[in-house]
């Protein structure tokens, strides 16, 4: 070997990232692909943690799996938050379910065909400029599509709490 000792070809790429300057502190990659913490979001998440723990030292100790509760939460008060599994609403769903309930408190002696007509002229665009017949199509496919998502809801939450009130497996 002459002056300079030779490395192994797979080397190169960690040789690159370490001598490499990070441009963006918010983007910036380790070695192994992971993402650097800037060092002044470092210091204080290592003092918030510091301070977490001298207030609850007892309860970190009382209970192991702490840890991973407090950090999940933190997780989730960050941002970006992750996007809703499942398709995307449709924005005309999205106003009618609000509307739905608001003209029902609003208009309390208003029929269901009554509530969805005024839904429909604010929920689908250019509602107002279609003749009778497809308005009442239009109408038709929104209330479906929001009874679909309703329904599709309490589903969700009946499973959710089933879960959660199911017995445990050492019983």
């Amino acid at each position: 070997m002459t002056g300079k000792e030779e490395r192994i070809p797979r080397f190169a790429e960690l040789d690159r990232l370490l001598a490499q300057e990070p441009a963006d502190a918010g983007s910036a990659r380790g070695p192994r692909g992971r993402a650097i913490v800037p060092a002044g979001m470092r210091s204080d998440i290592l003092r918030a943690a510091q301070k977490l723990a001298r207030r609850h030292e007892v309860s970190f100790g009382a209970n192991p799996k702490l840890r991973e509760c407090v950090a999940r939460l933190l997780l989730r008060g960050l941002p970006p938050k992750p996007r809703r599994p499942g398709r995307p609403q449709q924005p005309s769903v999205a106003t009618a379910i609000r509307l739905l309930e608001q003209f029902r408190r609003q208009f309390p002696g208003d029929s269901k065909q009554q509530r969805w007509q005024r839904i429909a002229q604010a929920a689908v665009p250019g509602y107002a400029e279609l003749v009778p017949f497809k308005q009442s199509k239009e109408r038709g496919k929104l209330r479906g599509r929001v009874n679909s998502c309703l329904r599709q809801r309490r589903r969700r939450r009946a499973k959710k709490t089933q879960r959660n009130c199911s017995p445990p497996n050492n019983l």
